[in-house]
């Protein structure tokens, strides 16, 4: 709360003293008009916000002062934006409410549109998704009836980010698809390539980077033809993002340094405060200390001057880590627990500012029911007028309708006795058709009867088939013989798997070979696949005696390309799979992938081992397909796991989001100090809890799951 007090009471002090700096302008030369006024806090919205926002105040004076409503209500959206800026919701919310209620009185439906999509943001910023997505469902339809476009492809934007956020990316796609393509019949170069990013940020929730790079890159040459600096910068850091994900810790640096000089240029303090913390947190990947902290320091100079509380949390942790490496352990539990107070803080604040919106949002409630009750008493006054009016009439029109009810009673009794005999006629139909219903009903359960037997046959083919699989998989103590500790959480989506294990020895070589294979899809067409990938890395390494890593997989891809005739009818079926050969001979691991990578840890620090980003079988469009061999030296007590991608893309906790690698990862090295078997335990433990919601209910498992460990 004195954190609060103390921000706002700087935004008013800041507020006063840019105000009596525009006072003093304007004793010193003419009066300006709200036009100019209005034109400089456009000129300035950028780069001062502040002075924007005292440009806005006066123009809003002066439209007051003038009676010009409207006017009014188009500075009081200007004030909802510089406050939305500056993160003060609940008095951006104000002025938009303001806004909207001017523009509702003049019948003015597109601006009542836009209204709507800026009060729906304030909602969505405070994560109360489900209004604001009422809002922008609101917009969307009136500007539908207006036919139009523009404002059209922001309401799709928004729906898009709702649908984001609860975890519906199909359905989020669709919409920044139907937003992009409207923007492009528009030829708007700005909007088309925001629409391109808003799809990237589909591709970076589905940790599918190459696509959102893509499109990443396509808007940043965009805004570069139109020299929109701020989207370049935002563009930049969001691929630098990317670059972090994939441990590209250079590139990262090279995107935020980049996206930073932009910022610089506008005196963004907030952005600049984020990539400080950004630059950090790469330079902490590769273990630079000094730059930890120089740049942690920058943010937390920046968070401290203007009370960003989430930028000074960031930045205590990333000091917190800094310490930690220099054996500092006392400054480092210092700003760790400044990171937690900052944290609580955060957490505070949200819950004040969300009753403060829940507050203004009854009370803009209670407002719409008054206009509503006052437009219902008019329209009551009106009629009552009108009844006066036609009770004369009434007694006129009662008279002849008594006339003419006497002559539908005459007619009325000769037509009932001719309806008398069609109900006879009809009766017998129904009945006629009864009957016929009856018969079709038996034909009905008979056929039931038949696909309850053959539903029984298929599932008993597909349990036969998940045995015959079972019986595939190599069995516990063959894998244990060879290692001192060892697991494997297999967990298949349905009755059989799209996922298996594989595993083999060659005595002679002293080579252990242990590979985890996805296959296309999951169930009985997995499955199929799962049986044709076994034969054939059985006949590579068993038969061929092929055991480097490398060729395994070249002539593994080479089989499935062929065995399927992809060189013909380019089918997609193939598999993603990560191979590791223990060579006890030579003291070596080596490692092939496609798609899919190793971990192992070693010395209390994990590393990562990346697959090649192509695929056994399926489309090649290459000449060769030719996959890398990566070697490490083998140690004694270092611990290795294969995976499928079934775990991290799991969806679940309370926001219903993907695990994801990061956390992933986190969760291994946080357990690696436990005995294999326990490691298991954790993980199916932390998974089942990821599914179960808070009312018990368990969100479906998405994916054949698979994860090996073991420690040699």
């Amino acid at each position: 709360m004195t954190l609060i007090r103390i921000f706002i009471l700087a935004i008013i002090l800041l507020v006063l003293n840019l105000k009596i700096q525009a006072q003093e302008v304007t004793k010193a030369g003419d009066q300006k008009t709200t036009a100019e006024l209005e034109k400089l806090y456009l000129q300035n919205k950028q780069a001062y916000p502040f002075l924007a926002l005292e440009y806005a105040a006066q123009a809003l004076q002066l439209a007051i002062s003038e009676k010009d409503s409207l006017e009014m209500a188009l500075l009081l959206n200007y004030l909802g934006d510089s406050y939305f800026d500056k993160k003060a919701y609940s008095i951006a919310l104000d002025n938009y409410f303001k806004s909207y209620k001017i523009y509702q009185r003049f019948d003015d439906s597109t601006n009542v549109a836009y209204s709507y999509i800026d009060i729906g943001a304030i909602y969505f910023e405070q994560n109360l998704s489900s209004i604001a997505l009422g809002y922008f469902e609101k917009a969307k339809l009136i500007f539908e009836l207006k036919k139009d476009k523009k404002g059209l492809s922001f309401a799709l934007d928004k729906i898009g980010f709702v649908l984001l956020k609860q975890g519906l990316e199909n359905e989020a796609l669709k919409y920044f698809i139907d937003s992009h393509f409207t923007r492009k019949s528009l030829k708007d170069t700005l909007l088309t390539a925001i629409s391109n990013k808003n799809i990237a940020e589909v591709y970076l929730q589905r940790e599918e980077y190459e696509k959102a790079i893509s499109f990443l890159q396509v808007a940043s040459e965009s805004f570069k033809a139109i020299n929109n600096t701020l989207n370049i910068a935002e563009t930049d850091y969001k691929i630098g993002d990317i670059y972090m994900y994939d441990e590209d810790y250079n590139k990262a640096i090279e995107y935020y340094k980049i996206s930073l000089s932009n910022y610089l240029k506008f005196d963004k303090q907030y952005e600049i405060g984020l990539i400080y913390n950004k630059l950090s947190n790469a330079y902490s990947g590769l273990k630079y200390p000094e730059e930890i902290k120089k740049f942690a320091m920058e943010a937390l100079q920046i968070a401290n001057n203007n009370e960003f509380i989430d930028i000074k949390a960031m930045a205590y942790s990333l000091l917190s880590q800094y310490y930690e490496q220099k054996n500092d352990i006392l400054n480092a539990f210092r700003f760790e627990k400044m990171h937690s107070n900052a944290t609580d803080s955060i957490n505070d604040a949200k819950s004040i500012s969300q009753s403060a919106e829940m507050q203004v949002s009854f009370e803009m409630q209670m407002q719409e029911n008054q206009i509503g009750i006052l437009t219902k008493d008019q329209e009551l006054s009106k009629a009552t007028i009108r009844n006066q009016q036609i009770i004369g009439v009434g007694v006129a029109v009662f008279t002849i309708l008594l006339l003419v009810l006497a002559i539908n009673l005459y007619r009325s009794n000769n037509s009932r006795k001719k309806t008398n005999q069609i109900l006879i006629h009809q009766k017998k139909d129904i009945e006629d058709k009864n009957s016929e219903l009856e018969r079709q009903k038996d034909a009905i359960e008979e056929k039931n009867t038949r696909i309850q037997l053959i539903n029984r046959n298929i599932t008993g083919s597909i349990n036969y088939a998940s045995r015959i699989q079972q019986a595939m998989l190599p069995k516990p103590d063959i894998y244990r013989k060879y290692f001192k500790d060892a697991f494997i959480l297999f967990k298949p989506r349905e009755v059989v798997s799209g996922d298996f294990y594989w595993f083999s020895r060659n005595e002679e070589l002293q080579r252990v070979f242990i590979a985890a294979v996805d296959c296309t899809g999951h169930g009985v067409p997995g499955a199929f696949m799962s049986l044709i990938g076994n034969t054939y890395l059985n006949q590579i390494v068993n038969a061929h005696h092929i055991t480097d890593a490398d060729l395994i997989l070249n002539k593994l891809h080479e089989n499935i390309r062929s065995s399927l005739h992809q060189a013909k009818n380019q089918s997609r079926d193939g598999m993603d799979i990560a191979l590791c050969i223990i060579d006890y001979k030579n003291k070596v691991i080596e490692f092939a992938g496609a798609r899919n990578p190793m971990i192992y840890i070693k010395n209390n620090e994990l590393f990562q081992l990346k697959g090649d980003n192509i695929d056994i079988g399926g489309i090649q469009r290459e000449k060769e397909r030719r996959f890398t061999k990566q070697t490490i030296p083998l140690e004694t007590g270092m611990q290795l796991y294969l995976f499928s991608d079934g775990y991290q893309d799991q969806f679940g906790g309370k926001d219903k989001q993907k695990f994801m690698r990061k956390n992933f990862k986190e969760l291994l090295f946080k357990i690696h100090q436990s005995d294999m078997m326990i490691q298991m335990q954790i993980l199916e433990e932390t998974f089942d809890s990821w599914i179960t919601q808070p009312d018990g209910s368990k969100i479906d498992q998405i994916d054949d799951v698979l994860v090996i460990g073991f420690k040699l």
